[in-house]
């Protein structure tokens, strides 16, 4: 797939692509007179160009990651097949899930992808996200520091890879968030980990004020540091605490509850909100045979017991979360 656009505008459409993480590095550009024709690895957003199929040739001088990865680990070619293709940089930490029959060679794997993608520690995640305080169980396979910061669309996130997630997969609904917030609006974010989605309504939206809250010890010391990071001290307010306890009520405009648990939140969530109502961002999981009828389904019944009215606005698939199971965003308008 390649975007056609007029040449004057070809540098800030590769710029805004590359934020989005939608350029395909492996080709060329085609560039001519007037036009230049971008390839893409995705559906860019609507407005950016004229959309073709096809394809430009590869720049065949440079090796694609995955391809260095193999040449260096020289593994048995049974082995070699189970190399992950997929993982997670985050600044000079990359963070890999190694299949069992890998794990004899873990370290000279772990080697191999440092070389061929250029960084200094590599971990090996084992569990995901896990427990009331969303923390990872991470081995570190090569390399010592696990703190790094990590650059998403011109915001800076410094976190321990070790010790908290961040999934690239969510890029999108990141992103999302800072183009969704109105000027001027309260906008409390019950579960801010390290800023994931405040940093990004306070960069790039202008928020009146972001109030971040955040349990774990941890991430609440990385998102105070984020917050000073990106230069947005008087529009984040970092609060530490279950959001339960220390979010503010009746001041929000706009509400962000990014856990997988969140419909239980509801209650806390619609006292949250200012006496005239405002906007849910319900981030949930629900079957792919039952969107987003489930999930909507358990929202509205948790809003309506509490005496007062709810519509859709929109259900954002982020990912598939696993078989037949995605992770989606219900946007919900409350009065």
């Amino acid at each position: 797939m390649l975007l056609r656009v007029e040449r004057r505008k070809a540098a800030e459409a590769m710029r805004r692509l590359r934020a989005l993480g939608l350029l395909d590095r492996s080709r060329r550009v085609r560039r001519g007179a007037v036009c230049v024709e971008i390839p893409l690895r995705g559906r860019p957003p609507g407005g950016m160009g004229e959309l073709l199929e096809g394809e430009v040739e590869a720049k065949y001088r440079q090796v694609p990651p995955y391809e260095r990865v193999k040449a260096a680990a020289r593994l048995p070619e049974e082995l070699e097949r189970l190399l992950p293709d997929r993982w997670e940089r985050l600044g000079r930490v990359l963070v890999l899930k190694l299949p069992g029959k890998l794990q004899e060679h873990k370290l000279e794997v772990a080697s191999a992808y440092a070389g061929a993608l250029g960084v200094e520690t590599v971990l090996q995640d084992i569990s995901g996200s896990r427990g009331v305080l969303r923390e990872p169980t991470m081995e570190v396979l090569l390399g010592h520091r696990t703190e790094t910061v990590h650059t998403e669309n011109y915001v800076r996130y410094c976190l321990d890879a070790a010790r908290m997630m961040f999934s690239s997969g969510n890029m999108s609904e990141r992103i999302r968030m800072g183009k969704t917030v109105r000027p001027g609006e309260t906008v409390v974010d019950m579960f801010a980990g390290i800023g994931y989605f405040s940093l990004q309504m306070a960069v790039h939206g202008r928020p009146g004020a972001v109030h971040a809250c955040e349990l774990n010890p941890a991430s609440h010391h990385y998102l105070v540091k984020n917050i000073r990071l990106n230069r947005v001290e008087r529009v984040v307010r970092p609060l530490e605490g279950d959001c339960r306890q220390v979010a503010p009520e009746g001041v929000a405009d706009r509400i962000v509850l990014g856990h997988f648990d969140s419909v239980d939140f509801i209650p806390k969530a619609l006292r949250v909100l200012k006496p005239e109502g405002g906007v849910l961002h319900l981030h949930c999981l629900c079957r792919q045979d039952r969107l987003p009828e489930d999930a909507w389904g358990r929202a509205l019944r948790k809003i309506e017991g509490a005496g007062m009215r709810a519509g859709l606005l929109h259900c954002e698939r982020v990912k598939s979360f696993k078989p037949k199971t995605w992770h989606i965003v219900l946007d919900i308008g409350v009065g």
